[in-house]
């Protein structure tokens, strides 16, 4: 244990905690999942807090998290109070009362900012005090740059003064992914539009026919260019070419390179079952589908 009774920082941890601090506040944690980096980002928030006393800290996560690793560890790492705003009747109002913010670190789900009065509560929420952290927790949930969810997120970038983004899979699909959320938290290191950044490091392939990204094109251009059998691609040096632009606001770590994380521990529990799972496990043993409501 540490002086303050919590246990102490990992090597890469604190190597994260360094490097984000460093550039300002602001970055990417590329970190392969059971590596900690909720620890991590409550660590950079002890920090900044630090010299910037007023702050407060705002999550957006996948649902699963909010309670489940957000409030569990804010609680165990920290002495910071927590807020889920799902639990906040008035966040889910459109008024105009005077709400006063108690809390330090508050925590919302992804799917929130699909509703235009939620997130102008929120918008509201976050103007009347700060500054703000913002973290985007798995953060590959904000991949796909025509989602209204991460439309919503690169337009609120002007209501954070530090920025963070996490995920073990940032891009797991193409490095198109990686634009919005390097958008977000490093908008200097990557082009201003999705159009300019393809057109920089990709090309479209079908078969063996290539040919350079078209300028911009309408969604149904797009649609039809698409339906024709035509994708995006990215060469090994351009990929090289990318990896080095977005380097400098991000920090990787993979579990092999972490040497001093603790071995796996398995654990086996033995649980019974009650008359209604006993049947409902049978049911799905034989069927491998089962509908549970």
């Amino acid at each position: 244990m540490s002086e303050n009774g919590r246990p102490p920082l990992f090597t890469h941890q604190r190597a994260a905690a360094d490097f984000i601090t460093a550039r300002g506040g602001s970055g990417a944690e590329f970190h392969e999942i059971g590596l900690g980096k909720t620890r991590t980002a409550i660590e950079i928030f002890m920090r900044l807090r630090m010299t910037d006393p007023g702050l407060k800290m705002i999550v957006f996560a996948p649902l699963s998290l909010l309670n489940a690793a957000w409030k569990e560890d804010v609680k165990k790492f920290s002495n910071f109070s927590f807020c889920n705003l799902r639990e906040v009747p008035w966040i889910l109002e459109d008024d105009n009362r005077n709400f006063v913010l108690t809390d330090d670190i508050f925590a919302v789900n992804y799917e929130f900012l699909i509703s235009i009065k939620k997130t102008n509560q929120l918008v509201k929420m976050i103007s009347r005090s700060g500054p703000w952290l913002c973290i985007l927790d798995e953060s590959s949930r904000a991949k796909n740059h025509m989602a209204k969810t991460t439309k919503t997120i690169i337009n609120l970038i002007y209501l954070f003064k530090y920025r963070i983004v996490m995920s073990g899979t940032p891009a797991p699909n193409s490095e198109i992914e990686y634009w919005p959320q390097i958008r977000f938290v490093a908008p200097e290191l990557i082009e201003s539009s999705t159009t300019a950044f393809r057109a920089r490091y990709f090309h479209m392939t079908r078969g063996s026919q290539t040919q350079p990204v078209p300028g911009f094109m309408t969604r149904q251009q797009a649609h039809d260019v698409f339906r024709r059998g035509w994708n995006y691609a990215i060469t090994a040096e351009k990929r090289r070419e990318l990896m080095r632009a977005i380097a400098p606001a991000c920090h990787w770590a993979r579990k092999e390179d972490c040497l001093d994380l603790p071995d796996q521990i398995d654990e086996i529990r033995e649980v019974d079952m009650g008359e209604e799972q006993s049947r409902l496990y049978k049911k799905m043993e034989k069927l491998s589908i089962i509908d549970v409501y």
